[in-house]
C-alpha cells in the first residue's frame, strides 16, 4: 500500500469516528430547529412532518380543487360545482396541493420563489409526492409538466421554480418528466385579475411546445401555488386537445384565501 493510499485511508477512518462520537446537525428547512441530519428527511424534521400529517387530517381538502378548509360547499376555485370550473367546462380532473398557503408554508415558497433558494425543491417536491400518494388520484406513471415561464423572466429569477419542483418530483416518484408547454410572450401581472381575467390573460401567452417523442397519456401539470386555477387549468386545456388524459395539478401549496400572482 503506497503513502498515499494510506493516508486517505486514515484519514477517511478519522472523519467516520469523529462522525459517530460527534454527529453533525442539520437544521429543519420548515421550521429551523437543528436535528441530528439522519433524522431529517428531504431535509425535514420529525417534528414538522408530523405536524403537517396532523395538518392534513385535521382541516377539510376539497378533493377537486385542493383547498383547504374552504368550506360545505367548496368556496375555492372550483365553486363546489360538480366538477365543472366558473369560466369553462374543466380540463382538470383535480388538483392536490400539499399545504396551505399560510404561515411557515407560505414563508418557504416565498424563499424558494423569490430570494433564489433553489434547494427548497427537494423537501417541497417530498410534501408534494408524499400529498399525491395518500390522495390516490390515479395509478400508473402520468407525466409530470412544469407550468412554462417566459424567457427573460426565467433569466432575471434565474430559474423557473416549477421545473425544479418537477425535476424534484421525478427523483420521489419515477413519473417521467416532459416539457410540454412554452410561454413565448410574457403577458400580464396577474395578482389583481379574477379567475376569468386570469383564463383570457393565460391563454394568450402559454402555447404547445410539441411532443418531442412523448405519446399521449395520463398528465400531471406541476407548479408552486394554486390559487383560482387558472393557470392549471390553461395548462390542462391545451394537453387536452392534444390527447392528454386525465390531467391532474398537484402544487405545494393552495387555498381558497390564497392571495399569490400565478
Amino acid at each position: 500500500m503506497d503513502t498515499i493510499s494510506a493516508t486517505s485511508i486514515l484519514r477517511a477512518a478519522g472523519h467516520a469516528l469523529a462522525e459517530s462520537l460527534f454527529p453533525r446537525k442539520s437544521a429543519c428547512v420548515l421550521c429551523g430547529r437543528f436535528w441530528q441530519g439522519s433524522k431529517l428527511t428531504a431535509g425535514l424534521c420529525p417534528q414538522c412532518l408530523l405536524e403537517w400529517k396532523r395538518l392534513r387530517e385535521r382541516v377539510q381538502i376539497c378533493p377537486l380543487c385542493g383547498s383547504f378548509d374552504s368550506g360545505e360547499p367548496c368556496r375555492g376555485p372550483c365553486q363546489g360545482a360538480m366538477g365543472a370550473w366558473p369560466y369553462r367546462v374543466g380540463s382538470l380532473a383535480a388538483i392536490c396541493a400539499a399545504a396551505p398557503y399560510t404561515g411557515l408554508y407560505r414563508q418557504r415558497v416565498m424563499a424558494f420563489k423569490y430570494n433564489g433558494q433553489k434547494q427548497l425543491a427537494a423537501p417541497l417536491a417530498y410534501l408534494m409526492a408524499a400529498a399525491w400518494g395518500d390522495g390516490g388520484f390515479g395509478a400508473g406513471k402520468p407525466y409530470l409538466v412544469p407550468v412554462p415561464m417566459h424567457s427573460e423572466k426565467e433569466i432575471t429569477r434565474g430559474y423557473n421554480q416549477s421545473r425544479l419542483l418537477a425535476e424534484a418530483l421525478r427523483r420521489e416518484t419515477g413519473f417521467p418528466l416532459a416539457e410540454l408547454l412554452r410561454r413565448p410572450l410574457a403577458g400580464r401581472v396577474q395578482a389583481d385579475l379574477d379567475g376569468r381575467q386570469r383564463l383570457e390573460a393565460l391563454d394568450q401567452v402559454i402555447r404547445w411546445a410539441g411532443f418531442g417523442g412523448v405519446k399521449p397519456g395520463p398528465a400531471v401539470i406541476v407548479d408552486d401555488v394554486v390559487t383560482t386555477g387558472a393557470t392549471l387549468e390553461t395548462c390542462a386545456g391545451i394537453l387536452r386537445q392534444r390527447g392528454f388524459k386525465p390531467i391532474w395539478g398537484l402544487t405545494f401549496a393552495g387555498g381558497s384565501g390564497a392571495r399569490a400572482a400565478r
